[in-house]
């Protein structure tokens, strides 16, 4: 028999990893959350190239966050929807109005799925609320998860690249211990799009199919992580 899964992610219009985060959301409490973030990493270019008026008020600078991008395109979500959809206020944030007014469709799309199979729009909130968001990504891209390497960039666990965090990321300027992300570009170098920190031990606590701690001696082909 088909894993009834793997049947519902098929039939999501999005990758298959988003489509495992948004299912993976009804676990962790933070349905809400992870069907905006997935209409976010299903636009192009929400940042845009233009200078504002007023560099205070950029998109990265009043909605980025130190947990990374993910957590970024939610903030940033919410403003849109707070300032009603307002294409003005976008420009003056330096944001895509017309990749905003597509994240919105896209997420109600999404949402229908959602419902069709019963997963709940829990909203993560407390101090702990940006940790359920974050082990839900994880729980979607743990794939492409990566470590700090010591000359230098991040090794992917799988396939050991090297790779970058991108410049334009949020997390360009705090280099995490630990990262999962969307995608590899390649410029002059490798570049991880869309990145967030995580902590190496969540790891084996969501993935143990995947990862292993150290001190764990089942599975022979399983990656080690180092907890944090």
């Amino acid at each position: 028999l088909v894993n009834p899964v793997g049947l519902q992610m098929a039939e999501m219009p999005c990758d298959p990893m988003t489509s495992k985060m948004l299912l993976a959301s009804k676990e962790f409490g933070c349905g809400s959350e992870a069907v905006t973030i997935a209409a976010m990493l299903n636009v192009q270019t929400v940042l845009t190239a233009d200078k504002v008026s007023d560099p205070s008020q950029s998109a990265v600078r009043v909605f980025g966050v130190k947990e990374g991008d993910h957590l970024t395109f939610l903030n940033l979500f919410n403003a849109f929807m707070k300032n009603d959809q307002d294409m003005a206020w976008c420009g003056l944030v330096g944001v895509s109005g017309r990749a905003m007014k597509r994240a919105v469709e896209v997420r109600r799309q999404l949402v229908g799925y959602m419902k069709r199979f019963g997963i709940p729009f829990d909203t993560s909130a407390g101090p702990k609320g940006a940790d359920s968001v974050l082990k839900c990504i994880t729980a979607g891209f743990f794939v492409n998860a990566a470590k700090r390497y010591e000359s230098g960039g991040y090794k992917t666990i799988r396939g050991n690249q090297i790779v970058h965090i991108h410049p334009l990321s949020i997390l360009a300027q705090y280099s995490p211990e630990w990262i999962v992300f969307n995608e590899v570009v390649e410029t002059d170098k490798l570049y991880a799009r869309d990145v967030v920190a995580i902590k190496g031990h969540w790891l084996a606590e969501i993935a143990p199919h995947v990862f292993e701690l150290p001190s764990t001696t089942a599975g022979r082909k399983r990656q080690k992580v180092t907890p944090q």
